[in-house]
């Protein structure tokens, strides 16, 4: 689902087709909109419904999560690289169904999340 390429120092990592797939589809439905089963219209339809473009590369690689599995009230929720193994956890957890867990996914992707890690954390005056 995940691969990684690139120099000594530096990585680069490329999402599978089906992740990219599955983050744009999940963003289409948060937006309201009905996402197309072909391939194509699914990129052209996200594409014209996000202009940030996040998930419009195979280098903008999707990072699932949900707030409710977090395992304490004052840790991060964890983020997953697969939408499937997201929503294994989720159900295993909760015993609820994976339906139950689609409006609940945040989707951010890789190059995005390692900017707020980067980031410097806001202090208390």
């Amino acid at each position: 689902a995940l691969a990684a390429y690139g120099g000594s120092d530096d990585a680069r990592f490329v999402a599978s087709p089906d992740e990219l797939s599955e983050a744009r589809r999940m963003f289409l439905e948060c937006t309201g909109q009905q996402p197309p089963e072909d391939p194509e219209a699914l990129l052209a339809a996200y594409e014209e419904a996000d202009a940030r473009s996040s998930f419009g590369a195979p280098t903008d690689v999707p990072l699932f999560s949900i707030d409710a599995l977090r395992l304490a009230a004052d840790e991060p929720a964890p983020w997953y690289f697969s939408s499937k193994d997201l929503l294994e956890t989720w159900e295993s957890a909760s015993g609820k169904p994976r339906e139950a867990a689609l409006d609940k996914i945040a989707i951010m992707n890789l190059s995005e999340m390692l900017r707020v890690l980067k980031s410097a954390a806001p202090t208390k005056p």
